[in-house]
């Protein structure tokens, strides 16, 4: 089944940081903010002097009349050729409301948004279907309910959120690049979403398998080691300065995969193995890197 990818689009696809700065600076020419600094730290300075009513008429008239003024973020639409090229399900889930806040005009957000996506030639071959939810929590439903193997979002607080689902990988767009942040997976450019992405679409079946323990580890990194004739050992970089070695038997080498489980449970005790788990459906053994190269080596 080809990946599936759910992508959040204002300050993930949509880069606003241009109509942003002009629209401040025609009530205030002094400001000396700048169009090429984060998303982040722009909304930051300009809500220091601004009330909350004020930045969410802003908000309005940044969503509605200067839209047309907005970019698509450099190397998005590569990404989208990459998913293209290897079929890949691309689709937008998005947390706007349908009308602006302090808009008389009642001027529809989302069919602005709509109309600039094809007016780029976003929507269309690339991305078919496009949902637009009132809320975060109809947002994360949404997200459950289209079933996506990754998600894209520059909001944390969607991917924190208390019922995102957990098989889910969760890319954090974020141009500020904030290691601080917990997330594990931090991007601020669509190049390297895209490489990151290609190298799930490869070993799709590893990041599902290991993420299927629920631990507090996750993968920066996947590398293959050796390739025999009954397998492939790959070594699994992961945070917190921990290796993890993972053996995936080729699928006509179903016994050596049996008779290699069945040794190991039987020799765990002697060899003091730490050991993780097996995959019975791609026929994976996971342990930790140290005690598996030995083993490896060894036979």
């Amino acid at each position: 089944m080809p990946l599936r990818i759910g992508i959040d689009l204002d300050n993930t696809i949509i880069d606003y940081r241009n109509p942003l700065v002009k629209l401040v600076k025609i009530n205030d020419k002094k400001n000396n903010l700048n169009p090429n600094q984060s998303i982040s730290r722009l909304k930051a300075a300009i809500k220091k002097n601004i009330s909350e009513n004020q930045w969410q008429s802003l908000q309005g008239k940044l969503y509605s009349k200067e839209i047309d003024n907005a970019n698509i973020y450099k190397g998005f639409k590569n990404f989208l050729l990459f998913c293209s090229e290897k079929n890949i399900s691309v689709e937008i889930v998005s947390h706007k409301t349908k009308f602006g806040h302090h808009d008389p005009k009642k001027i529809n957000l989302r069919d602005k948004a709509t109309s600039f996506l094809k007016n780029k030639e976003i929507i269309g071959k690339s991305i078919q279907k496009i949902f637009f939810e009132d809320s975060i929590e109809k947002k994360v439903r949404r997200i459950i309910t289209r079933d996506y193997d990754i998600f894209i979002d520059d909001l944390d607080k969607v991917l924190n959120h208390k019922d995102f689902p957990k098989k889910v990988i969760k890319i954090f767009f974020s141009e500020s690049n904030n290691k601080k942040n917990s997330l594990p997976y931090i991007f601020n450019e669509w190049i390297d979403i895209r490489n990151f992405c290609k190298n799930i679409y490869y070993n799709e079946q590893i990041y599902k398998f290991f993420n299927s323990f629920n631990s507090s580890f996750y993968i920066k990194h996947i590398r293959k080691i050796n390739k025999g004739g009954n397998s492939s050992l790959y070594k699994l970089d992961t945070n917190l300065n921990k290796s993890f070695a993972l053996k995936r038997f080729n699928l006509n080498r179903k016994q050596y995969y049996r008779k290699e489980k069945f040794f190991y449970n039987l020799e765990k005790n002697k060899y003091m193995l730490k050991h993780l788990g097996y995959d019975d459906k791609n026929f994976f053994i996971l342990n930790e890197w140290f005690t598996t190269c030995l083993l490896y080596t060894s036979q």
